[in-house]
């Protein structure tokens, strides 16, 4: 949020974001804050979303927003529903991957589309599988896909690479393979580690590097001393400089099962020129071509295959990268998201009647 919002034009846009609080929301606000953009912390327990309904309702009709775009599945029911409620003009859902729905989440949601004016995902996988498959409402959905800052993605060159290794206290001649997400059961790093094992059979000097936390951390480390992998694989945390971390990769491995939205560490890892191996399911196939990642079953010796199978062959993966950095500049560009978001946002606006703030001296606000 913070990449796209921040890249909104101020003299367009008074921007207000909100948030249920998290582990380093302090960090995270005094960024959009520092970039002009009020934000508002709601600290009531998130799985609580009904108790935050009235608040929002109240704020919403207090400060007479424009535009609200919410933002994953609660919000898009509870924060919605408050946002209609409040007589909001234009009203949007952004959805960055799957939701398991009930009978009665598929009514809420279908009777609060009545009044969305558009609902924004992040690929075509989502719009095929959440909304053609299960919400059938196609007609209101605008794909936006996710995008990195190419400014801080950069291509890594093999002498980076080699000091990025070193920085992590990595042996800089000996080949890194790593994956990075939270540890949650969609990602599935228990296949990577699993695929290690087969890697290191042809492979033996390879390190592994996992970057991430999570409620499955304790079951991942328990499954590495289980297998005899925990010298071999290093669990890195949480990293503020996740950049450096894929410099130091020579491959980039994406596990994540069929209920990932997008996949964004994938382009984060091929802006920084590395190529990747991905379990074959619909996202994937959509951000990930033939000529900068393999695709695979999504079983661990086939990932194996597929990983050894670049460090192998070098030049081959030295190509993959470089065509990955062109694909990813070519289409994932965080600038390129934020301008469709700003025109997405003017066209909603203007159907509604509201002139832009370059249009007129009073300031009309957005959210």
């Amino acid at each position: 949020m913070y990449d796209l919002l921040s890249r909104l034009d101020g003299e367009i846009f008074d921007l207000e974001v909100w948030s249920v609080g998290m582990p380093r929301t302090e960090a995270e606000l005094r960024r959009f804050e520092a970039a002009g953009i009020r934000t508002d912390v709601m600290t009531v327990d998130g799985s609580r979303w009904s108790e935050l309904f009235g608040h929002a309702y109240r704020t919403i009709k207090q400060r007479r927003f424009d535009v609200v775009h919410t933002h994953h599945w609660a919000a898009n029911n509870w924060m919605r529903a408050a946002a209609i409620l409040a007589g909001v003009p234009v009203v949007m859902t952004y959805e960055h991957g799957f939701t398991r729905e009930t009978w009665r989440r598929h009514l809420l949601w279908m009777v609060l589309n009545l009044r969305t004016y558009r609902n924004v995902v992040v690929s075509e996988a989502v719009k095929n599988t959440q909304y053609r498959g299960r919400l059938g409402c196609t007609p209101k959905v605008s794909i936006i896909t996710n995008g990195v800052d190419l400014g801080r993605f950069t291509f890594t060159t093999d002498q980076e690479t080699l000091m990025a290794k070193e920085r992590l206290c990595l042996l800089a001649r000996q080949p890194v393979v790593g994956v990075v997400g939270r540890f949650v059961p969609c990602k599935r790093h228990g296949l990577f580690v699993e695929a290690c094992s087969f890697v290191l059979k042809k492979t033996p000097e390879a390190q592994f590097v996992i970057a991430g936390e999570g409620l499955e951390e304790q079951n991942l480390r328990s499954l590495l001393n289980r297998i005899g992998l925990e010298s071999k694989v290093r669990l890195l945390g949480w990293r503020s400089d996740i950049e450096e971390v894929y410099k130091a990769m020579d491959v980039f491995v994406m596990t994540s099962d069929e209920m990932e939205g997008f996949g964004l560490a994938s382009v984060e890892a091929m802006a920084c020129g590395k190529p990747v191996v991905a379990v074959d399911v619909p996202v994937n196939a959509e951000v990930i071509t033939t000529e900068c990642g393999i695709l695979v079953a999504p079983d661990p010796e086939s990932l194996a295959q597929g990983v050894g199978h670049l460090l192998e062959n070098p030049g081959l993966a030295r190509r993959m990268g470089v065509l990955g950095r062109k694909r990813a500049e070519e289409r994932f560009d965080i600038a390129r998201a934020a301008a469709m978001l700003s025109s997405l946002y003017e066209e909603a606006v203007k159907s509604k009647g509201i002139k832009l703030n370059r249009e007129v001296d009073t300031c009309q606000r957005y959210t």
